[in-house]
Parts: structure tokens; C-alpha cells; sequence
């Protein structure tokens, strides 16, 4: 993923560490971004994404309950 515009802090929703959370814009709230995952993987909101059709994208779930580290990170 590579931003086109610059660079602007976003507003985040943060919790069980100090990176990781739901990631906003600050002026429209849309969500961008959600960081946290093992591997220091994220996922995109893909309607952020120019020329994307939600719609033919595939749906890879991620299953957070047995996935991600319950509680503070070890």
C-alpha cells in the first residue's frame, strides 16, 4: 500500500498497546485502518482505495477470537 497524499495523523481508537487499534480520519471519521494484527499485519478499509470494487473483491475472515493474544500483548 502506497499513500498518494500526505501524510496526516489520524484519530485512533486504541487499545492493549500503544499502536494498535482502529485508525480514523480526523475530520470525516471514516475508518481507514486497523493495526494489532500478529505479524504487524494490517487491514485497509478497501473503500478508502481508488478504483476498487468492493464488491469483486475476495473476503479473507480473520478469526480474532482464537488469533489474537487475549488481554495485554505478552
Amino acid at each position: 500500500m502506497k499513500l498518494l497524499t500526505e501524510k496526516r495523523p489520524l484519530s485512533s481508537y486504541i487499545w492493549r498497546g500503544l499502536n494498535e487499534g482502529h485508525h480514523f480520519c480526523p475530520t470525516c471519521s471514516t475508518p481507514i485502518m486497523r493495526s494489532g494484527y500478529p505479524g504487524n499485519r494490517i487491514s485497509i478499509n478497501a473503500r478508502c482505495v481508488g478504483n476498487i470494487d468492493v464488491f469483486t473483491l475476495e473476503i479473507k475472515r480473520y478469526d480474532g477470537r482464537n488469533e489474537m493474544f487475549p488481554g495485554p500483548l505478552p
